[in-house]
């Protein structure tokens, strides 16, 4: 037989917002704010020159713009 849990020890064990779906979009929308501009900032100074290199340095500058969906382009591409 399995032990009972206290009320207090259920309380505390609540589903977290994350799985119940809520806030998800707020804390997304911020998350993705901050690293838009951070973590190229902190890489550019230490990694351009090889960025360049290899040809994805403006595929990394280009990751800082956030591309929005266009729903009937995206439909008509995905019919050719």
């Amino acid at each position: 037989m399995a032990p009972k849990k206290s009320k207090a020890l259920m309380d505390s064990a609540a589903i977290p917002d994350w799985i119940l779906g809520q806030g998800v979009e707020e804390n997304a929308k911020e998350l993705q704010a901050a690293l838009e501009q951070e973590w190229i900032d902190e890489l550019m100074p230490r990694y351009q020159g090889r960025w360049i290199q290899n040809v994805i340095c403006y595929a990394t500058m280009l990751s800082r713009h956030q591309i929005e969906l266009n729903a009937p382009l995206l439909s008509a591409a995905l019919c050719y």
